[in-house]
């Protein structure tokens, strides 16, 4: 999951990833990590797949998308 965290902060802006890494790291990582089995399972991966769902873009874009709306402000 921890993959996961990273890849999100790779399709936020410049100006939120700035935002997340100096003020909410830690609680940006744990949200990421307690909600990839759903985000893996919604989109129909498979944990063991998790090498799959991050070469897809859609799929990241997603994640970001969600870490955005519910963490940063």
């Amino acid at each position: 999951m921890l993959r996961i965290y990273i890849v999100a902060f790779e399709f936020l802006d410049d100006g939120l990833s700035k935002t997340a890494i100096e003020n909410i790291e830690d609680e940006l990582m744990n949200f990421v990590i307690q909600h990839g089995s759903y985000w893996l399972s919604v989109e129909g991966y498979l944990l063991a797949d998790l090498d799959v769902i991050l070469e897809d873009k859609g799929v990241r874009e997603k994640i970001a998308q969600v870490v955005q709306e519910r963490i940063i402000r």
